[in-house]
Parts: structure tokens; sequence; C-alpha cells
């Protein structure tokens, strides 16, 4: 099964599209118990856009594993694309049942947002900043979410805080334009346009 989605991600990697969704496939059905030919399979569609095909193959997943924060993790995602708000919301809660996550809390309370429960997404984050709070994202989302609130005195502290990390980061990449284009949006959240 290994070396098969090695395969199908070189022909992936060609642009051999067709092939490499037959090289999946085949794994999957070399291996119907094993989890890991569906998982390859649903993110082939889901990094090419083919999310309801996507699916089925993590759904698959989740039968075979069913304790695997992976698995949920990666429907919830699907969900998201597909803007089904209920069932991503559901899917990133019983990952964070399986295992504690800060990329999965701060997916969770961005679909909190999409649904319009602001109080209970800055719940979300702030418990994603309690797993990590060394990502400067994590900060800028959380500005974010005040300021949907209309809090502006903790959106700015969280702003500032974010570029603090982000500048912090750029000392080390200089050239990294998304870095950069994240920090001229917080800037500019702060109104301080020349920077």
């Amino acid at each position: 099964e290994t070396a098969l989605t090695g395969l199908a991600s070189a022909y992936d990697a060609q642009g051999d599209l067709a092939q490499a969704e037959a090289t999946y496939r085949n794994a999957v059905e070399l291996k119907q118990d094993y989890w890991g030919g569906c998982y390859h399979l649903g993110l082939f569609y889901y990094n090419h856009n083919r999310y309801k095909e996507a699916i089925p193959q993590f759904e698959r997943m989740v039968e075979l594993t069913p304790a695997s924060a992976r698995a949920y993790n990666n429907l919830g995602g699907t969900y998201m694309q597909l803007e089904q708000w209920q069932k991503a919301r559901e899917m990133r809660q019983r990952s964070l049942q399986f295992q504690l996550d800060a990329d999965v809390s701060d997916n969770l309370a961005t679909v909190l947002f999409y649904e319009g429960k602001y109080a209970e997404a800055l719940a979300v984050f702030d418990d994603a900043l309690k797993l990590d709070d060394k990502n400067y994202e994590r900060w800028g989302n959380l500005g974010s979410g005040y300021l949907w609130i209309h809090d502006s005195i903790n959106a700015e502290e969280s702003y500032r805080k974010a570029i603090q990390l982000a500048e912090g980061r750029l000392k080390g990449n200089p050239r990294d334009r998304e870095l950069m284009a994240d920090l001229s949006g917080y800037y500019g959240m702060l109104g301080e346009r020349a920077e």
C-alpha cells in the first residue's frame, strides 16, 4: 500500500491526475481493511477540490479507525469547504474529543464564527492559545474575533501580540510573502497605514 500511494503521489506531482487517482484507488482496493488508502485517496480528492468525493473516503477512515482524531478532522475540513457548518462543527468537536490540537481548535472556532456563535468561538480560540500561544496567526484570528463583537481593546491587544510574533518570524525569513501580507493586514486593522 505504501509503495502504491508513493507512486500515486508521484503521478499527482507530474500532473497525471487520472493515473494518480487510479493508483490511489488500487491501494484502497488492495487493503480494504486499512485506513491509509482511504486517507490518501481522500486527501487527493480534497487537494483537487473534489470535496464530495473526499467525504466517503474520510467516512470509511472513521469506520476503520473510530477513535482517530485525524479522521474526524479531515471530515470537518471537507465539510468546511462545502460550507456545511453544522457537520463541520460536529466533526471538529469529535476530533477534539480524541486529541486536543490547537489547529483543530482554531478551525472549530472559525466554524462557530460562520454560524454566528461569536462568544463560543472566542472561547475556543482561547482554548487554542492555551495549547499553543506561539503561533502569530492564532493571535490574529483572536483579534479578528474580538472585532466581530466590537471589543476593540482586546482586538488591539491580540493584534499587537500577532504582530510581535510575526515580526520575530520575519527576521528569520524576510522574504516570506504570506507573512508580510498577514502583517500588513494586522497593521491595517490597527489603523497603522504606514506600517
